[in-house]
């Protein structure tokens, strides 16, 4: 909503934003997720759920100021995000390591040993960040 074409549709969405930051209780607070009720005779996307019920700001715009979100509503500014691992080889991997794990085990304690089980396997592996490194470490016993 806050990219919207419409300057109107940004503007709610850069309220409901700031009112929902008023609402947190602090930064160390864990979003729980709860699937709103969707209304299904809605017109338009902004209208799917009930906005009160929101229960938190992005995460992402939480570097934001209140003021900024704002002027990103109403100017169309689009701020820059560098930093963020997305869609990075890392992050495909810790995917496919939570998929694995969820298939594998059952409850949330035997998964979380799982994923920690697996990394810590993962870190007793050589590290060979490009092909030289490769070779030089097993190109003798291939006879390359």
């Amino acid at each position: 909503m806050l990219y919207d074409d419409v300057e109107e549709t940004r503007i709610k969405a850069g309220s409901i934003i700031v009112e929902a930051r008023r609402r947190q209780t602090g930064t160390a607070d864990i979003r729980v997720f709860r699937v709103p009720k969707i209304n299904f005779e809605a017109t338009s996307y902004t209208e799917m759920i009930t906005w009160p019920s929101t229960p938190s700001a992005p995460p992402i715009l939480s570097s934001l100021t209140d003021e900024e979100v704002i002027e990103i509503a109403t100017t169309r500014a689009r701020p820059s995000f560098t930093g963020l691992p997305c869609h990075t080889q890392a992050v495909e991997r810790c995917v496919k390591l939570v998929t694995e794990s969820s298939s594998a085990v059952c409850g949330e304690k035997a998964r979380e040993g799982f994923i920690q089980c697996r990394m810590e396997s993962r870190k007793t592996l050589p590290n060979l960040d490009t092909k030289k490194d490769f070779l030089l470490m097993f190109g003798k016993q291939m006879n390359c």
